[in-house]
């Protein structure tokens, strides 16, 4: 297994992986998220556990400078293939995530997970993530594009 940076002909591999999730999408949709995503390295990274051809697994990160702390880097999505769980894969990412970060002098982590996902609470807390606070998250439409 390779851990690898994604490009735009994953694609069709990266809307399985978030269907999975429970995050479907459009192809046009998610080709424009891909493009600005893979568009911004210093601030977004996502990374892909591959063995042979087959994706198993991605990771999405973000550099995120806030006032309420210093910066860090958000681990915005974490999934490993159903077929492929419990092998090791999502560890290999969340190394190759902490070492991205590290490369970018930034000693600290964060995700945001739904409180449903019992599963992978316990592997974050298996993979020495501490829960700092339950949330609740708010959403709008601005009516702008994006």
């Amino acid at each position: 297994m390779i851990i690898r940076q994604a490009v735009e002909t994953d694609l069709d591999s990266v809307i399985s992986l978030l269907e999975q999730l429970g995050y479907p999408s459009r192809r046009i949709e998610m080709l424009a998220r891909l493009r600005r995503i893979v568009d911004d390295p210093l601030n977004h990274q996502i990374l892909l556990a591959q063995n042979g051809l087959q994706l198993l697994g991605l990771v999405h990160l973000q550099v995120r400078n806030t006032l309420m702390s210093e910066s860090y880097v958000e681990i915005v999505s974490l999934v490993v293939d159903e077929q492929a769980r419990g092998q090791g894969i999502g560890t290999a990412l969340l190394k190759a995530a902490e070492t991205w970060a590290t490369g970018l002098q930034l000693n600290l982590m964060q995700l945001y997970t739904n409180k449903l996902r019992d599963e992978a609470h316990q592997f974050y807390l298996k993979n020495g993530y501490t829960k700092v606070k339950d949330s609740i998250m708010f959403k709008k439409s601005s009516g702008g594009g994006r």
